[in-house]
């Protein structure tokens, strides 16, 4: 039993930590592969495979990762070698297993350990998995907006608009179906009272963000009145 609850701790800890990194949804992390992880860790510059859903076929995306996040789900692999050794007639890729099969945990088991969480650290407010994937992708505008000194969402929509190869590597990123279902974000970033120069939702304490390279980064340069 003292084993198990050790495994779940570091298998709750490499959930939290590639949901912070990725901006993944439950479903992608949950069919997260070793051997893609593994894939990653190899690169100079990371880059994690998801399986992308929510747009009614099936198919690889590949997200910027950096080496620290890795270096935490490494932790977890050494753990889950060892449970994985209990079960041999379970073997398979999946990066995130059952403790108690050695099978690939369901999707709820992601939800049920956020809630586990939230419970030891006395938090009363509630949490789920998809509030990670919201500050990532808003972390994601807010840094291209301090970077770029845009004062509007008008203006930051535009150098958009104008940035069709940033456009599609958001879009790559985050999986979305549409560029119209971001919009939503650019109004939540640019509602903070005029502070978006002043690291809404800490974006400077996302290292994923900080290591995402410059040139993906770059928008054109609008004309101001």
């Amino acid at each position: 039993v003292y084993k198990r609850q050790l495994f779940r701790k570091a298998r709750d800890q490499a959930v939290i930590t590639l949901l912070q990194h990725t901006g993944a949804r439950r479903v992608e992390i949950a069919s997260i592969t070793l051997s893609s992880t593994r894939e990653a860790m190899l690169m100079k510059y990371p880059m994690l495979k998801l399986v992308t859903v929510k747009r009614g076929e099936v198919f690889i995306r590949e997200v910027p990762i950096n080496t620290i996040a890795l270096n935490d789900v490494k932790i977890y692999i050494s753990v889950r070698a060892k449970l994985a050794n209990s079960f041999p007639h379970s073997k398979n890729d999946f990066l995130f297993i059952s403790e108690t099969t050695g099978h690939p945990i369901a999707v709820e088991t992601i939800g049920s350990g956020i809630s586990r969480i939230r419970i030891a650290a006395g938090i009363e407010e509630q949490a789920c998995a998809h509030m990670f994937r919201h500050a990532f992708i808003s972390n994601l505008f807010t840094l291209l907006i301090e970077r770029h000194k845009f004062e509007s969402k008008d203006e930051f929509e535009t150098a958009l608009i104008n940035d069709e190869v940033f456009l599609k590597k958001v879009q790559e990123w985050t999986g979305h179906k549409s560029l119209s279902s971001l919009r939503t974000y650019l109004t939540q970033v640019f509602s903070y009272d005029k502070t978006v120069n002043k690291t809404v939702y800490g974006v400077h304490e996302t290292q994923t963000l900080k290591s995402v390279s410059y040139t993906h980064l770059t928008l054109p340069t609008t004309e101001r009145v």
